[in-house]
């Protein structure tokens, strides 16, 4: 996985005009409906901070790059969890992430929308809790507050030590 991630960011320095969409992209599917399991975006945005920092690569631009790519995976997650509503738990996906499904049942139950804006720090959590929230029928308004809220934080905790480290 080491080596994925630094052809990654050779790549990026190398082709700087597509390391915008390259952060959409990591950040999208960290925050995907299951998918986010298997990426490690915060290595990748650690490794993408230290870049920027140390090349002509506009922060701002990056920044929005990685928000845009989690608000927008995190609500067709949500989508998702709408329309597998009915039929959630006799799907195989359920069956094989039921612990996390679970975990983010009891923490939308508990905390009801602020379980998104504390699940996107929890990276487990991240790609299920969307599609939880959609599936267990947290307020769309309030779900998109806090996502919104809580993707304009997450990339920046692991591009900005990168970064600032460089800079």
């Amino acid at each position: 996985m080491i080596e994925l991630i630094e052809r990654l960011i050779d790549f990026m320095e190398a082709h700087q005009t597509w390391a915008l969409v390259l952060i959409f992209f990591v950040t999208f599917i960290e925050c995907f409906f299951i998918i986010g399991l298997f990426i490690p975006a915060a290595t990748i945005l650690l490794a993408v901070g230290a870049l920027v920092g140390a090349s002509d690569l506009n922060f701002f631009f990056v920044s929005i790059a990685a928000i845009a790519g989690s608000i927008i995976a995190s609500s067709i997650s949500y989508h998702i969890g709408t329309k597998i509503r009915p039929t959630l738990r006799q799907r195989r996906v359920y069956q094989r992430h039921r612990r996390l499904f679970l975990s983010s049942k009891v923490m939308l139950s508990r905390y009801g929308a602020k379980a998104i804006f504390i699940g996107r720090f929890i990276s487990p959590l991240r790609p299920t809790l969307s599609t939880a929230a959609g599936a267990f029928q947290v307020n769309q308004l309030k779900f998109e507050i806090a996502n919104v809220t809580s993707s304009m934080i997450w990339p920046m905790i692991f591009l900005l030590p990168g970064y600032l480290i460089v800079h």
